[in-house]
């Protein structure tokens, strides 16, 4: 919401909203750590590109008109009118001499008050999507994942995929998930479909987004995390 405020071109914040999830150490060293450092390689080469691919795809899409607005009235924008050049050099001298709070004072609190902002617009949605999340994740039968994710089973990989788009699931939480899995059967393509979207495009990920676009963008960002999961979990089950 910042980077939209701070007026960055939407092609470079739905880039980052890809990247920040799905293409970030903690997920890659993990994933090295489980599958070795080529399953690792391939899914950052993967799911950089789709962050790149996001930027110029959905970035330049009529998504980028999908952004709402903020009603934030900064303090500075009490004063009008062009300074003139007496202004400015008294301005100059008087911050010279004035402390850090007091030069920084109007920023601060334009600064706390956006962040008061924000999460009065945020924490709903994270809480509606952290709840239903948790009720999905609770109720889900694993025997009819099991069934579903097998080597031999076609339809595992989109299965998984469309699973881990609303499924949230922590990368902390999907590591020993995705061990258990594969033990008992699921292909590494299906595994690695299920961890990019659980992680790219879970509830309270689209519900924090939410608070910033509106719902087509959202659908439209969840539908793009849902291709990059399932074209990466092909990727995966034929090159590794």
């Amino acid at each position: 919401m910042g980077m939209i405020e701070m007026k960055i071109p939407f092609s470079t914040v739905i880039s980052f909203l890809v990247s920040a999830p799905l293409t970030n150490f903690v997920v890659v060293i993990l994933i090295m750590g489980m599958f070795g450092w080529k399953v690792a390689l391939l899914y950052f080469l993967w799911t950089f590109l789709s962050a790149i691919l996001a930027g110029y795809t959905l970035g330049n899409s009529p998504i980028k008109y999908d952004v709402k607005e903020i009603k934030f009235n900064s303090q500075n924008e009490r004063c009008t009118g062009e300074p003139t050049e007496a202004q400015i050099e008294t301005a100059i001298t008087t911050n010279a001499d004035m402390g850090f709070w007091a030069r920084h004072r109007p920023r601060i609190i334009d600064a706390m008050e956006f962040a008061k902002i924000l999460f009065k617009m945020v924490f709903p949605y994270a809480l509606a999507g952290s709840v239903i999340s948790g009720l999905a994740a609770a109720f889900l039968p694993a025997s009819i994942v099991e069934q579903y994710v097998g080597n031999d089973n076609m339809f595992a990989i989109p299965f998984m995929a469309a699973i881990g788009v609303p499924l949230y699931l922590r990368i902390e939480m999907a590591m020993p998930l995705l061990a258990i899995l594969m033990a008992k059967g699921m292909g590494l393509g299906a595994a690695m479909a299920l961890l990019i979207g659980g992680t790219g495009a879970s509830l309270p990920e689209l519900a924090i987004i939410s608070s910033m676009l509106k719902p087509r963008a959202v659908a439209v960002y969840a539908f793009y995390v849902f291709l990059v999961a399932l074209i990466g979990g092909y990727l995966f089950q034929y090159l590794i």
